[in-house]
């Protein structure tokens, strides 16, 4: 297999303040010592012209998709909420795809 340049995309999986921000109670500290490198990684791939989609994971804000997360999962990726935006480090810009992950 190789990698073909002109038809590859990148996909940026949830790279949420709710999982990012060390206060929050889904926190993956592993997630920020990959912000760099994702970083610059986007920036190639933005300056070579490729698609950059990214994904959120999110909850409704009523519970209404919350499922066995309700009780596994300390807190909830509310949409909406500014715990779900993307970390600002690799904000997308206007024009990319963001998929929003919901559970119904």
């Amino acid at each position: 297999m190789s990698l073909n340049r002109e038809r590859s995309a990148l996909l940026v999986v949830d790279m949420q303040r709710f999982f990012l921000d060390p206060s929050s109670p889904s926190f993956t500290c592993g997630g920020l010592v990959v912000l760099p490198g994702l970083t610059g990684l986007i920036h190639v791939f933005r300056q070579a012209g490729r698609p950059v989609i990214f994904t959120r994971h999110v909850h409704h804000p009523d519970h209404l998709d919350a499922g066995i997360m309700a009780w596994w999962w300390q807190g909830m990726c509310k949409e909406g909420s500014p715990e779900s935006e993307i970390h600002p480090e690799v904000s997308p810009e206007p024009k990319e795809k963001v998929i929003l992950k919901h559970r119904y």
